[in-house]
């Protein structure tokens, strides 16, 4: 079996834990600390939107090491930072413990295991089946959906929501470490197997970008390539667009519980709603790694903006049963075009060699968006008594994403470098 398939699986297991928790089982858990802590729903919005504040600067030096340093140490550092995090919220005796442990060390996690390092080191090792490997990698996020949201469903009805997250760390430490240290390796021509099987890798020098020293503007300095990427217009396009996809999706998303206990679901329930999502985000992603090598990136991307846009209008009618299961299952679908489209975009229009340092300079941009739509979201929710408010202002903020998609330019082919 070809080594890349390893660091695919290994990425998919990482983001089962990693966004299995802060993306789907964050909506469960927030309802249930705010009771305990006696918390409102504006406060612990704002443990996710300091964390994304608070890491603005970090993907701009883990960028740079993604290209010149390791992948496995960063990830390593990002698994100690997400069983941190989840040890010291089980333990937080208040309100401002909980947001201020969330925001420093989930916020470091999302980004050392997000797609600044993830995304890239799947891209470094395939090229000819690079959209079927980002497609399964990213479907580890919908596998965590399915099953992070039951496990802690089942673990705060059994042992409460802070033994839960105890479990749920020693987890992380005791199944990521291993893989990350045995079973993946920074670059191809370091595998114990060197033959592609299914697909072509990345030369060497594709994989690791030239060599300091080389004759090339970005590997001149960190400085000289940010300066060299930020002048292109096709940057600010993608990134501007991304940006207000994931705003669009996660502030919902973060708030689903809150809105579904609104309408009368309880805990147990919701957690279904989290896993129908999840089962609904899996297949998705699974095509659309299929679809990738096949068609138009830029369509793929607007597809999952127009599905995000339709969860949004079926959750503003405040539906119930199945309207509410249809909604889970648009915005579960919509979730296909983030992860997968996003790294197969970045690989074709800059390129693998520079994929890190990209992905670095996005990250504060996309940051800056996103963190203020969690706060915002429970802001009018608060306000106004109700989530349609909040779902008519996103759904305004999709539309503007899928007006900067159709500028976007892409490469009918990814860049040798």
């Amino acid at each position: 079996m070809y080594f890349g398939w390893w660091i695919v699986g290994t990425y998919f297991v990482v983001q089962v834990f990693m966004i299995g928790f802060h993306t789907y089982g964050w909506p469960l858990l927030v309802p249930v600390v705010a009771a305990d802590l006696e918390a409102d729903l504006v406060t612990m919005n704002l443990a996710l939107t300091l964390g994304g504040l608070l890491g603005l600067g970090l993907p701009l030096v883990v960028g740079p090491l993604v290209d010149r340093w390791s992948v496995r140490g960063l990830m390593l550092i990002g698994v100690g930072a997400l069983a941190g995090a989840l040890f010291g919220m089980s333990i937080a005796q208040g309100a401002i413990a909980f947001v201020a442990t969330t925001a420093v060390l989930l916020g470091s996690a999302t980004v050392l295991l997000g797609p600044t390092t993830g995304s890239a080191i799947v891209a470094r090792w395939f090229q000819e089946n690079r959209g079927r490997a980002l497609g399964i990698s990213a479907a580890g996020t919908s596998v965590g959906g399915m099953l992070v949201p039951q496990l802690l469903g089942a673990g705060f009805a059994a042992v409460g929501w802070r033994a839960s997250l105890q479990v749920l760390a020693a987890a992380v430490l005791v199944i990521l470490v291993p893989l990350l240290i045995f079973r993946f390796r920074d670059h191809p021509e370091s595998a114990p197997v060197h033959a592609p099987a299914g697909g072509t890798t990345p030369s060497a020098a594709t994989s690791r970008g030239p060599a300091p020293g080389a004759p090339s503007s970005v590997q001149t300095s960190v400085l000289a390539g940010y300066v060299e990427i930020v002048r292109r217009p096709d940057f600010w396009m993608l990134t501007l667009a991304l940006a207000f996809f994931i705003t669009g999706y996660t502030a919902v998303l973060a708030n689903l519980g809150a809105f579904a206990k609104d309408l009368g679901v309880d805990v147990q329930q919701s957690k279904h709603l989290m896993s129908l999502l999840a089962g609904a985000g899996l297949l998705s992603k699974l095509v659309m790694g299929e679809l990738l090598d096949r068609v138009p990136l830029r369509l793929a991307l607007a597809g999952a903006i127009l599905a995000t846009i339709s969860a949004h209008l079926v959750f503003a009618s405040e539906p119930t049963g199945i309207g509410l299961s249809l909604g889970a299952v648009l915005l579960g679908i919509s979730s296909g075009g983030m992860l997968p489209v996003w790294g197969a975009l970045v690989a074709a229009v800059f390129g693998v060699a520079r994929f890190g340092q990209v992905m670095g300079l996005m990250g504060p941009v996309i940051g800056l968006l996103v963190a203020p739509g969690y706060t915002v979201a429970g802001a009018i929710r608060e306000a106004t008594g109700s989530y349609v408010p909040v779902l008519q202002v996103f759904i305004a903020v999709l539309v503007v994403a899928l007006g900067l998609v159709a500028f976007l330019r892409v490469p009918q082919r990814p860049p040798a470098v």
